[in-house]
């Protein structure tokens, strides 16, 4: 129970946030606010899928974008603090990295794919790479053509997008390795998808089991 309160507590804020800066009239700012209060709740809708996400996962995603919005964006941290912007970097990429390891463990466990836990590892650390590049490719797009100064705040921008890269692989490296231990011990943690893929499969042999009957009718 405390758990949940503590869930939609972080919502609320959010959403109380779009509603404050809709009152302010900074509708941009009150736009990403109300996307990131979206955000936070996708993990609802797993729900119906009978998925059920580690609470700590769904901790963490709201965690991450109330720090994002509320100390980031509208408090200011990204510049008051040179420190905020790698523990949101090491924070937004250990998320998604923990999520794409997940789903690689499930496919393993309900044998989609034949991969070994050390290669899951490594898939995730250069995903999670491959994130940071994609996010620093962003970064640099918005202040080439729309104005921004994302990249190089009192900081040469080359040496922001490393220092930011460097991070995103930090991120990487420690979910590969507390989820490879943890996959070792089957740890709930690592595999809240597996029966969901286990149903896919199942449904598909079904289908295909339907489609050869059909066959030798004709």
């Amino acid at each position: 129970m405390i758990k949940k309160l503590i869930l939609y507590f972080l919502r609320t804020i959010l959403l109380a946030m779009s509603l404050f800066l809709v009152y302010k009239a900074d509708y941009l700012f009150a736009f990403s606010a109300f996307m990131a209060a979206v955000i936070s709740f996708i993990p609802l809708l797993s729900k119906r899928y009978n998925l059920k996400l580690p609470w700590i996962l769904e901790f963490l995603i709201a965690f991450a974008l109330v720090l994002h919005i509320v100390g980031g964006e509208y408090y200011n941290f990204y510049k008051i603090s040179y420190i905020f912007s790698p523990i949101m970097h090491f924070l937004g990429t250990a998320i998604i990295a923990l999520f794409a390891y997940m789903v690689v463990y499930a496919l393993k466990l309900s044998k989609h794919i034949k991969v070994s836990i050390l290669m899951i590892g490594i898939f995730t650390l250069a995903f999670s790479l491959a994130i940071g590049t994609f996010w620093e490719i962003c970064e640099f797009a918005a202040d080439r053509y729309l104005g921004t100064n994302s990249q190089g705040d009192g900081i040469n921008p080359l040496d922001d997008t490393m220092y930011d890269l460097m991070w995103d692989g930090l991120a990487g490296l420690v979910v590969a390795i507390i989820g490879s231990s943890l996959a070792k011990g089957h740890h709930g943690l690592v595999h809240p998808f597996e029966r969901f893929f286990l149903r896919i499969k199942r449904k598909y042999r079904n289908y295909r089991i339907k489609l050869k009957k059909k066959e030798i009718v004709k």
